[in-house]
């Protein structure tokens, strides 16, 4: 992975698998991010799923599945 956007992800703090999470899209979600987006949502370290239909239904489970864990 050379190209510059690659880097850019690269950090230098430690990921904590806790804080892991696995998004997958809906196959016909639309190429635009202003549309609706949905798909399935996971934890890693908890297992919990969620299905969301909206990018604010995702941030939510993210945030809930974090302050659930600290």
């Amino acid at each position: 992975m050379n190209s510059p956007r690659a880097k850019s992800a690269v950090r230098s703090g430690r990921l904590a698998a806790r804080r892991a999470f696995v998004v997958q899209l809906d196959e016909d979600m639309p190429a635009r991010l202003t549309e609706p987006v949905s798909g399935r949502v996971e934890n890693i370290a908890t297992g919990e799923q969620s299905l969301f239909d909206s990018l604010d239904d995702l941030e939510s489970f993210m945030r809930r599945s974090l302050a659930n864990g600290d």
